[in-house]
């Protein structure tokens, strides 16, 4: 029984990597973990790991963007949320973060 290495998360994508270390879901998913624990920096590395691996995804931008935020990275965080639109266009969250970060026009 391999449930033990499952005993949550972190171990559960670490375990999977380990196997199989092209899984985009996995590198997304553990950013997820690290990035709920505040380990915004390791959650980017592995949002950046997923999109290298498949590019083509607005889950990881979207998430990288948000982590980004939280870094006080804005200007990465903005273009991360460009990048998720710009892979899906109906993003509805990426467009309502990307007009939040982006400061009103002064009259």
């Amino acid at each position: 029984n391999e449930s033990h290495k499952y005993e949550d998360l972190e171990a559960l994508w670490l375990d999977t990597l380990a196997k199989n270390p092209e899984c985009w879901m996995a590198h997304n998913n553990l950013g997820n973990v690290y990035a709920r624990e505040g380990r915004l920096e390791d959650g980017v590395m592995h949002y950046q790991a997923a999109l290298s691996i498949e590019p083509q995804l607005d889950e990881p931008y979207y998430n990288m963007a948000v982590a980004l935020a939280l870094l006080g990275r804005t200007e990465e965080a903005a273009e991360s949320f460009r990048a998720a639109l710009r892979v899906n266009p109906s993003h509805a969250k990426a467009r309502a973060a990307l007009k939040a970060l982006s400061p009103a026009p002064q009259d």
